[in-house]
């Protein structure tokens, strides 16, 4: 299975270093939002990918679940 349209990077070091450059560019131009904040090694490809996804196993937050449908929260 391929990766279709992610960008891929060799090492996770590689993939670091774009994160921290997009961030410095977007702080500078006051643009944070849905930008990736980390790396992930792809089981897939066996490449490295950017996420906007947080890991909630390393900050200790569960994800929030949707509602079920058809109910009001």
């Amino acid at each position: 299975m391929q990766c279709t349209g992610k960008r891929t990077y060799a090492t996770e070091s590689q993939a670091q270093r774009v994160l921290r450059v997009a961030w410095k560019n977007a702080i500078s131009q006051g643009k944070t939002r849905d930008l990736p904040c980390r790396a992930y090694a792809c089981k897939e490809c066996k490449k490295w990918h950017l996420t906007s996804k947080p890991d909630w196993k390393l900050t200790g937050v569960p994800k929030q679940e949707a509602p079920p449908k058809g109910r009001a929260s």
